[in-house]
């Protein structure tokens, strides 16, 4: 078992703990302990505690002979003493004898009952630590000691003596039985948790026993040594209280010296000590000599008494029930009242989140306005939001968890050694926070934050209950308004049925003001009614009647229909009835009016033609009507039996698919669903039926409407056979409709009728706004007048063009047409509906515009052409018209002309070859043209073309002729002069044939120079390092030889390697010139190894120059070409790459050469990362002569796209990829083969 000093109140205590509410009977609570064996019950819920309830309580209620039915409240002990559950066993102890109660409840960190102490727990564990103390000192005393009676003689006791060998023997003996004595003193002193202390006054000697040292810190050598040294230690609060009672206790027979006060430890904190002492010798004056005492450390009593000061004090304050400011006002003193904490202040929870400084004490002005606002986002709000206390000091110990709070600047300006941070909650939110610091102690000791956290407890339950009075408050005011406010009459009954109170709809609507109160209820109800209503009243007051339908009188006299619900409950803590009258005047006319509702409508169903029947779910007819009987004949007799199962089977019986029916009819009543179907009967009618589930009577039922729709269908399906060719005549005119209702103003407008201006059907709104809005401004008012003019009578047809606007923005062209209904007669009655039709007219309009423009242009034409124009009859070609052209080219007037027929203008070898061109055609189209001549009137020959044509009417008919003249004859004279160069033209075209093959040989020459040169490079990359190994052979030859190291083995190993090397270099040559090797027949080849060759060909020259040259196929192909020239498209892209690679200084070069298929076609990419091609060139690259190289011909990139393309039936193209250009050679596949 623990001793004492480490003993915390939850080793102590008892964990079970059982909560009564203070209205639990007490009988109920005696058996709740009997059950549970425990000895007491906590009286409140987890937090908030009112009382205790234990076995003493209710043995003496019995002696008593008491009533067992009161409440557990009545008899409960209380205040209610709490504790934490770290709490040390002295401290508890002490609080428990201050307070002088019997109980203690231990509280966890959340103020949550764990745990009971008891008295008897205290005494148990206090017993068990007196009896270990004696238990140590019975085992070290000496039992081998010999004792004599009082009776015996003096020789007894020498003889004894005797036998202990010497007196001598004896008294050393003796000595050392009183220092192993003195050692156990001391041992025992210190497991009782004394320091001993001396001093000696004739030297000023003090000397503290270790146990003292320990206690305040001191090593054995660094305690105080004079009494002056001593008296300096202690705090000078305490320093004269001290000196008195010393000096008291130093008179001769003075008083024992005993005092309390405060004594500095080593580290500088102060510590709370019971002092004792007495002097043991003095001199023959009696002045002392020697005084012993002890010190008892009773720091942690002290800090009891002081929280115990500061929750007294704080209750004192909450007696009051304080304001807020008051109460954190009191919250700050309290936890300032502690030891070591010298001054902080008292943060409080702003609306946006952030912490206001509300109270502070003991800090400087300037500390307080840096840290006087806490935004929401700093670290210090961040660590008051977490609601657990924060420790920091200079001399951190096991409690501090946060280290860096002291040491910011401000802090340490202000000279805060230690600093305690203390979230205060309410509902688990830090409304409030403590910041507490220490100006003297850089360490905070564990009694004073254990003091804290037991403080912060009633803290948070003071402001709880705060909270808490000012919510009760609000809900209170929150009632009297609702109270106010209601438009019921609220009546509050006592338990004799007199009006206590009522609200301001009893006393301002119902007009008595007060004077109904003190009087019995039933005077607010009508004389007639009064002896029913004290009736009612007394049942309500038993609680067998809960609502009243009696009728209340105003104070007018005026009847008043009410419905009055009462409850029982509580005014001012006395039993009470509360009645709310609800004015149901209007309800009750309402009823009235519903049962007369009722009968006028079993009237109208009975007098409707429409068959009506509810069924409930068991086939019970609920329901029916006249209506319903004649229209399935149901016979007389069968109505007056009322079997609804032969009702029902008749029914059945008239149809002619009865099973599916009552198929139908099954699955209804299983569902929701309402339905529109129609029957047929076996007598040939067709009846419409409607279904729809209903509740009647507080059953599921379902209402059945049958209408009698054969008529309706014969007229139904003529109407549609009619609506059907309307719709095939309208949608063959392609017209949009519109129906406008002059009774409701609604306008129908078909989709069509949108679909004309671009809109979908739901796109526009149906309405005569819609239409108006759309029509041309320039349009609306003559629209608008020819309108109003219609529904006027003023014309019986509407007919009128105007523009509308299209979705889409431009304007399209309108022909409304519509007609005013007529009677028999003819005459026209009063508009009540106008229907008509849109039709798109804009083809037509353009139509016409086009006309007119054309018949405007062709009369500028005609008027201004230089061509001569003239119209002709038809059988005897007379002239009709002529325009000023055609007069100024033969030297006529058009009046002149008009005379003369085409004959007699017409060259006489040339007039039948215009008749048999010209003849009349047996159908139209008839035109011709033929070169002709005309005798000018001055009698000149003019050479024309004429082009002709007849014009035929409606019928097909011919019309006239018109004809088209162009002078010729200057053209006739080149044309003569040209036939003459043509005979030398084809010997010319020869010539210059032979030039261009000229040219393009060139090219192919300097296409392959210029490979050539490309090639001479490479296989000088090629041969360099060869020639390299070839030289360093010879020079290891010609030292072996120098130094008579030449050997015939070594000589033969040398040749053969160079002769490796020269083989090596033959075949490079033999695979350039393969290369420039021309293949004059087209043959099939393998593209990847035609790719790897031209690679290879050029690889010593892209290493040279640190550029990375890489193939990725993923197939073979084969096309058929010619290979080496397809390798010199390859070789002239690489080289372009390289070149520009080097020409940008790219640091690493790179060129990727990849092989796929698309389709039917592969696809060869070569791209690089030199910089690309400008975009204002791209579309030049493939021309001839066109480079961007200083010294570049132009010809490389021409020739490979005349290669692929002209040779090779493919394509070439380049584009910019990343930071590079991407050539792409697209040739068809002969033969694809996965790689």
């Amino acid at each position: 078992m623990k001793p004492i000093d480490e003993l915390k109140l939850r080793d102590i205590m008892s964990r079970k703990v059982l909560c009564v509410s203070p209205e639990c009977r007490l009988v109920n609570a005696a058996q709740r302990m009997g059950e549970a064996w425990v000895s007491s019950l906590v009286v409140g819920n987890g937090t908030n505690f009112i009382g205790i309830l234990t076995e003493r309580d209710i043995v003496r209620l019995l002696r008593i002979r008491g009533n067992r039915q009161i409440m557990v409240g009545e008899l409960m002990s209380s205040p209610v003493l709490t504790a934490p559950d770290d709490l040390d066993f002295r401290s508890a102890f002490a609080l428990f004898r201050l307070h002088r109660v019997r109980h203690l409840v231990v509280v966890d960190g959340q103020s949550l009952a764990i745990g009971l102490v008891s008295a008897s727990d205290f005494r148990t564990h206090l017993a068990l630590d007196v009896f270990r103390n004696i238990g140590c000192v019975n085992g070290d005393a000496d039992r081998s000691v010999s004792t004599l009676a009082s009776e015996e003689s003096l020789d007894s006791a020498l003889e004894l003596m005797m036998d202990r060998q010497s007196d001598d023997l004896v008294r050393d003996k003796l000595q050392q039985e009183k220092t192993r004595l003195e050692s156990q003193l001391h041992l025992v002193l210190e497991a009782s948790g004394l320091g001993v202390w001396e001093y000696d006054h004739t030297n000023d000697l003090t000397t503290w026993s270790p146990g003292l040292c320990t206690m305040t810190g001191y090593p054995p050598g660094q305690a105080p040594a004079s009494f002056e040294e001593w008296i300096a230690m202690i705090h000078p609060v305490d320093r004269p209280v001290v000196l008195a009672k010393a000096s008291a206790a130093m008179v001769d027979h003075g008083p024992l010296y005993e005092a309390e006060y405060r004594l500095r430890k080593q580290d500088g904190g102060w510590l709370w000590i019971a002092a004792r002492g007495r002097v043991v010798r003095r001199d023959m004056q009696g002045n002392p000599l020697c005084t012993v005492g002890t010190m008892q450390d009773i720091s942690a009593r002290k800090h009891t008494e002081l929280l115990l000061q500061a929750q007294h004090d704080l209750a004192t304050v909450l007696a009051g029930e304080p304001s807020r400011e008051v109460l954190l006002k009191a919250i700050l003193d309290s936890a300032l009242s502690l030891p070591e904490l010298d001054g902080g202040g008292v943060y409080w929870l702003q609306e946006d989140g952030s912490y206001a400084l509300l109270f502070h004490r003991g800090l400087s002005d300037e500390f307080i306005s840096a840290t006087k606002h806490l935004p929401k986002d700093s670290l210090q709000a961040g660590i008051i939001r977490e609601g657990r206390m924060r420790c920091s000091c200079c001399e951190p110990l096991t409690q501090c968890v946060d280290l860096e709070l002291v040491k910011q600047a401000k802090l340490v300006v202000e000279g805060i050694r230690s600093l305690v941070v203390q979230p205060i909650l309410v509902d688990g939110t830090a409304v409030a926070c403590l910041n507490l610091a220490s100006l003297h102690v850089a360490r905070i000791c564990g009694e004073t934050l254990s003091s804290l956290l037991t403080l912060t407890r009633q803290f948070n339950q003071a402001l709880q209950r705060q909270f808490a009075q000012q919510e009760a408050s609000h809900q209170r005011e929150n009632l009297q308004g609702l109270f106010e406010a209601l438009n019921d009459y609220l009546f509050v009954l006592d338990e004799n049925g007199l009006i206590l109170s009522c609200n301001a709809a009893v006393t301002d609507h119902l007009g008595y003001g007060s004077s109904l109160l003190g009087k019995p209820v039933w005077t607010v109800h009508p004389e007639s009614v009064q002896e029913e209503a004290k009736k009612i009243t007394a049942e309500m007051m038993a609680g067998l009647r809960k609502h009243c339908p009696l009728p209340i009188k105003k104070a007018n006299g005026q009847i008043i229909y009410a419905d009055t619900r009462v409850v029982k409950g509580y005014w001012y803590g006395k039993p009470a009835i509360f009645g709310i009258s609800r004015d149901v005047t209007e309800q009750v006319v309402q009823q009235k009016a519903l049962l007369c509702s009722e009968t006028l409508l079993r009237t109208i169903l009975d007098s409707t033609a429409e068959g009506i029947l509810v069924v409930g779910t068991c086939a019970k007819v609920l329901v029916t009507n006249k209506g319903f009987l004649n229209l399935w004949r149901i016979p007389e007799e069968l109505i007056n039996e009322g079997s609804d199962d032969r009702f029902l089977a008749y029914v059945l019986d008239t149809l002619s698919n009865p099973k599916e029916f009552i198929c139908e009819v099954q699955n209804l009543y299983q569902s929701d669903e309402q339905r529109w179907d129609t029957l047929h009967l076996n007598d040939g009618r067709v009846i419409e039926r409607f279904t729809q589930p209903i509740q009647l009577d507080g059953q599921r039922a379902r209402l059945w409407s049958f209408i009698d729709i054969t008529e309706r269908k014969r007229m139904e399906t003529d109407l549609r056979m009619s609506q059907e060719r309307l719709s095939y005549a309208l949608g063959g005119a392609n017209d949009g409709i519109w129906d406008w209702s002059l009774e409701t103003n609604e306008v129908y407008l078909s989709p069509r009728w949108k679909s004309m201006l671009g809109y979908g059907e739901n796109e526009l709104e149906n309405g005569y706004y819609t239409w108006k809005r759309l029509i041309h401004p320039e349009d609306r008012g003559f629209f608008l007048r020819y309108l109003s003019d219609c529904l006027q009578e003023k014309t019986q047809r509407f007919e009128v063009e105007f523009r509308m606007r299209h979705k889409e923005g431009h304007w399209v062209d309108i022909l409304a047409r519509a007609k005013l209904a007529c009677d028999a007669e003819g005459n026209p009655v009063k508009p009540m509906r106008l229907v008509g039709t849109h039709i798109d007219i804009t083809e037509r309009k353009r139509m016409e515009n086009e006309l007119r423009e054309s018949e405007a242009r062709f009369h500028a034409i005609y008027e201004q052409s230089l061509l001569g124009i003239a119209v002709v009859s038809i059988d005897e070609w007379r002239f009709i018209s002529a325009n000023p052209a055609y007069c100024q080219m033969l030297g006529y007037t058009e009046e002149e002309l008009r005379h003369k027929t085409v004959a007699d203008v017409t060259h006489p070898d040339d007039v039948l070859t215009e008749q048999e061109f010209g003849g009349l055609p047996q159908e139209p189209p008839h035109d011709f043209q033929i070169d002709k001549r005309h005798i000018a009137k001055n009698g000149e020959v003019v050479w024309t073309t004429v082009a002709g044509a007849v014009m035929f009417d409606d019928a097909g008919k011919p019309q006239y002729r018109v004809g088209m003249l162009e002078n010729i004859t200057h053209r006739r004279q080149i044309e003569q002069a040209l036939t003459e160069l043509n005979d030398s033209l084809e010997q010319r075209v020869r010539e210059e044939s032979a030039k261009n093959r000229e040219k393009d040989h060139l090219l192919i020459q300097q296409s392959r120079f210029a490979a050539m040169g490309e090639m001479i490079g490479n296989i000088a990359h090629q041969w360099r390092q060869p020639l390299n190994t070839l030289g360093l052979i010879l020079a290891n030859i010609e030292d072996a030889h120098n130094y008579h190291e030449l050997t015939g083995e070594y000589l033969a190993k040398q040749v053969y390697a160079g002769r490796q090397l020269i083989q090596k270099m033959s075949t490079t040559i033999d695979d350039f010139r393969n290369f420039f090797r021309p293949h004059k027949e087209v043959e099939k080849f393998s593209v990847t190894n035609a790719i790897k060759d031209a690679i290879s060909l050029v690889s010593a020259s892209f290493s040279n120059n640190n550029i990375d040259i890489a193939f990725e196929p993923c197939l073979d192909v084969f096309i058929m070409g010619f290979s080496n020239e397809f390798s010199q498209v390859l070789i002239n892209l690489f080289a372009n790459a390289k070149d520009a690679i080097l020409q940008n200084q790219v640091a690493k070069g790179k060129v990727r050469v990849k092989l796929n298929c698309d389709g039917q076609n592969v696809v060869i990419t070569i791209a690089d990362n030199g910089g690309g091609i400008p975009e204002s060139i791209m579309d030049k690259v493939f021309e001839p002569y066109f480079s961007t190289k200083e010294l570049g011909t132009g010809i490389g990139l021409y020739m490979s796209k005349m290669i692929i393309e002209n040779s090779m039936d493919g394509h070439i193209s380049a584009c910019n990829q990343g930071n590079g250009a991407e050539f792409a050679i697209r040739i068809r596949v002969i033969e694809p083969d996965r790689v």
